[in-house]
């Protein structure tokens, strides 16, 4: 008997390492992919989906609070909601907000005993535990990442909090590197004063649209549009007068324009509009509207 029981628990044992170690595997393998991603918004679909499958869970959820303390962005897998429902202060997120709130990870065996339960009634139906770490920034609180439910129905394990707090860590740094990039990228395209399309972007746009006219026969229309005396304007009021004139007048120029139309600050006080499957007739119409505002 004595012999059969050491048997036994050297193969619970060497069950327990490999479990270990394949767990320990698949979270560096997700760690590393959401590290790779560019995006935030695929870094956040990405890591919901595959924390999901590491931890062997029903649900879980992502969200991102920014500096006034609301729910920016939100990622979920499982979870059949609308993600309008989480856009609120982080207050209002009931028991999702518990491990924002304490900054640290939270298990929540009986959620429906905390005291912010009644603020989260779409999750009534189908939580039973609930286990969430937050996520930290720059040392700065800016999310939590929250699973609910063990598909074999059992709680949350240490190992699984061990797990989970590890990867927030990891998700916490591609975020802010994701983040920057996302920066990097917009500033690379975008007028710095202006904040519209540079003059870069405009050839690159105009080549791809002349390129689809071809392909697929469609129409489409370019507007030059060149400030009238702008250089007196600069000589007699200076110069941070008129970048507050091609900052208004940029402004101006999105408001009359639809979501597939866009803006290029084409040089100095001249600006150019891209009007897709646009012909001369409408683009006089939308010509004469701006021309009128400015």
């Amino acid at each position: 008997p004595v012999t059969i029981e050491r048997v036994i628990r050297q193969i619970r044992m060497k069950h327990d390492l490999e479990e270990a170690s394949l767990r320990g595997r698949r979270l560096y393998e997700l760690s590393f992919s959401v590290a790779k991603e560019r995006k935030v918004d695929a870094l956040g679909g990405r890591l919901v989906e595959g924390v999901t499958e590491l931890i062997g869970v029903e649900q879980s959820v992502l969200y991102l609070v920014n500096g006034a303390g609301e729910v920016a962005f939100v990622w979920s897998h499982g979870v059949d909601t609308d993600h309008g429902q989480f856009t609120r202060p982080v207050d209002g997120l009931g028991v999702l907000a518990a491990a924002y709130s304490a900054k640290q990870p939270v298990v929540l065996e009986e959620p429906q005993t905390h005291p912010q339960w009644p603020l989260t009634p779409w999750l009534h139906s189908s939580v039973r535990h609930m286990l969430c770490a937050p996520l930290t920034m720059q040392e700065e609180m800016e999310g939590a990442l929250c699973l609910i439910n063990k598909r074999n129905r059992q709680a949350f394990t240490q190992e699984d909090i061990d797990t989970v707090s590890t990867l927030a860590v990891h998700v916490g740094v591609a975020i802010d590197n994701a983040r920057f990039l996302e920066t990097k990228e917009q500033q690379a395209v975008t007028d710095s004063l202006t904040g519209v399309y540079n003059h870069m972007e405009f050839q690159k746009h105009l080549s791809e649209e002349i390129e689809r006219s071809r392909r697929f026969g469609k129409e489409f229309s370019l507007l030059m549009l060149d400030l009238d005396h702008f250089k007196m304007v600069n000589d007699t009021c200076g110069h941070q007068v008129g970048d507050s004139i091609l900052k208004n007048i940029a402004h101006n120029l999105r408001g009359h324009l639809r979501a597939v139309d866009k803006v290029f600050r084409y040089g100095g006080e001249e600006f150019a509009v891209i009007l897709p499957e646009t012909g001369d007739r409408g683009a006089k119409v939308i010509s004469e509207e701006i021309r009128r505002s400015i």
